[in-house]
């Protein structure tokens, strides 16, 4: 089974084809860790523990194909109050790309194997060091093929089918459901070109459907539309007309306790037009759907994208849905040393296609299984293209957990990234609301983190980092109870020679939790000193 977690770099470094642009790095760490654990109504832990870490990162490129498979693997062999255990877990990541067809056709597949929380209260209290039983093995793949049309006269178009599946481990300790989705979708985009000057137009479109069956679930089936038409009356100005479309399903259409939510409008008014990336509309619009309270309302509706400078931009659209007042923010910001991303979304989704789909706010590149920030550094482009042994950081904590709901989400996150000669630091933030669909439960989570990392001199770098996370459960308009974690830890990294360092980190954890809803939500304390050798091979 291990060795399968390692089939397609062992297939990628065979190929004769792959010889010519092929990077392979590796790397082992051998840590020894000690740790003093008290939770509530237990007896102190006192353990100590020896890891093996081996990695490689193999990365191919050429000019129709591109391919990177990224692999780690963790012996643990551990004492605890003189009891010995030893466990094992493998991780790995893939991303492949070919253009058959140059700017045509490109066919892609990614995914990989994790472990994730199977309690959102654990999310930056669990790894394979502590409550380790609540992580749940989760494996992803995903297939793509998308058409790109930019020959025509008239339009620009490009079209997405994807198929997706999403499987995670039932946790019998914690009576944790398991996850076996598979999801198919359908996206297109057409448009008038870019240099239209009189008439402007564009139409999108976007179809998924979840299979929820192995889970004991019933099927999700979500579809949105929406476009817009402008016909520019006089220099800068235009006459707009906008629509929009979504309908979600839960169950078949002839099941008994089947759910729908379907929403439309239409609506006209102006938009201000600079140019292609600096346009505002805004329109007069009136509703039409199911639910009595907001059917054949009237609502103004607000859409903007523009860009400041090349390296600044902010898009934006407020409105309304199904369930009330909408809006979806996106802002980039680059500098030399400053770097910031912002979001704001709002969408009806699973955990499924959270995992499938990631968003990145990565705005720092690291080496492959450090968190260290003081391991990272901010690319000069926005498009840059890792390297072998290169992964975007995500310092953002995901507020989710493994579970088989259809939830309507409200996100907010930001990060913002400053490099400097000698310093580094992050702060990073989300917010999130998850109502559930099918059931009547609520949460929200605020996570934070911030990191700070200097050099010190040629081979010494210190690093220092705080994350922070609160959840809040609600069932039946009460509030079952909340929990709040945090974790600060500082590390300091000393390089023996080009390929050999030696590390020292000092960690403590708090975990305070009053959350009935959820198990594993006793109090938690943990101080930890993690003392490590790492071998780099090039």
């Amino acid at each position: 089974m291990k060795g399968r977690h390692l089939l397609p770099l062992a297939v990628m470094s065979l190929s004769p084809m792959a010889l010519a642009d092929f990077s392979f790095t590796a790397d082992v760490e051998s840590s020894g860790v000690f740790q003093d654990v008290k939770r509530t109504e237990q007896e102190n832990q006192e353990l100590a523990s020896i890891i093996v870490e081996p990695g490689v990162s193999a990365l191919y490129r050429s000019r129709k194909f591109n391919a990177s498979v990224q692999s780690r693997y963790t012996f643990l062999e551990r004492e605890i109050n003189e009891d010995n255990r030893s466990d094992d877990y493998t991780e790995y990541t893939y991303n492949l790309a070919w253009t058959p067809l140059d700017r045509f056709l490109i066919l892609s597949a990614n995914g990989g194997l994790s472990y994730n929380n199977v309690n959102i209260n654990s999310n930056i209290a669990s790894d394979f060091l502590l409550n380790e039983d609540e992580l749940s093995k989760t494996r992803s793949n995903r297939f793509a093929a998308t058409v790109n049309l930019e020959e025509f006269s008239f339009l620009d178009a490009t079209s997405t089918i994807s198929y997706s599946s999403v499987t995670a481990d039932r946790n019998e300790e914690f009576l944790a459901q398991g996850v076996d989705n598979k999801s198919l979708s359908a996206n297109g985009t057409a448009q008038s070109k870019n240099n239209a000057t009189d008439f402007i137009w564009q139409v999108n479109g976007d179809y998924s459907k979840t299979d929820r069956s192995a889970s004991n679930s019933r099927d999700f089936e979500s579809r949105q539309g929406s476009g817009f038409a402008s016909y520019m009356v006089a220099p800068s100005w235009g006459i707009t007309a906008v629509g929009q479309h979504e309908a979600y399903q839960i169950g078949r259409e002839l099941d008994l306790f089947n759910t729908i939510r379907e929403f439309n409008s239409i609506g006209i008014g102006v938009s201000y037009r600079q140019s292609a990336t600096r346009v505002i509309t805004i329109t007069a619009n009136k509703s039409d759907t199911d639910f009595e309270s907001n059917d054949n309302d009237t609502f103004v509706g607000l859409d903007a994208e523009w860009a400041f400078s090349p390296r600044t931009k902010i898009s934006a659209s407020f409105g309304t849905r199904f369930y009330g007042d909408s809006a979806n923010v996106n802002f980039t910001f680059n500098s030399k040393r400053i770097r910031w991303i912002a979001s704001y979304s709002e969408s009806v989704t699973t955990f499924s296609r959270l995992v499938s789909e990631p968003q990145s706010l990565g705005v720092f590149v690291c080496s492959a299984g450090s968190t260290l920030i003081s391991d990272c550094f901010q690319p000069s482009s926005l498009s840059y293209e890792l390297e072998a042994g290169e992964v975007f950081a995500q310092f953002t904590d995901p507020n989710f957990q493994i579970e088989d709901q259809v939830i309507l989400r409200k996100a907010l996150t930001s990060t913002i990234g400053f490099t400097g000669k000698r310093l580094s630091s992050q702060i990073s933030l989300s917010v999130s609301n998850d109502e559930y669909v099918e059931i009547v439960r609520e949460r929200d989570t605020v996570s934070a983190s911030t990191s700070v990392g200097y050099k010190l001199g040629r081979n010494g770098k210190l690093s220092a980092s705080v994350r922070y996370i609160q959840t809040e459960q609600t069932r039946d308009l009460d509030v079952n109870g909340e929990s709040e974690t945090w974790r600060t830890s500082i590390n300091y990294r000393h390089a023996l020679g080009r390929n050999l360092s030696t590390n020292i980190e000092l960690s403590y954890l708090d975990r305070d939790n009053t959350d009935n809803t959820t198990f594993g939500g006793r109090d938690l304390e943990e101080k930890r000193i993690n003392l490590s050798l790492k071998y780099k091979l090039k």
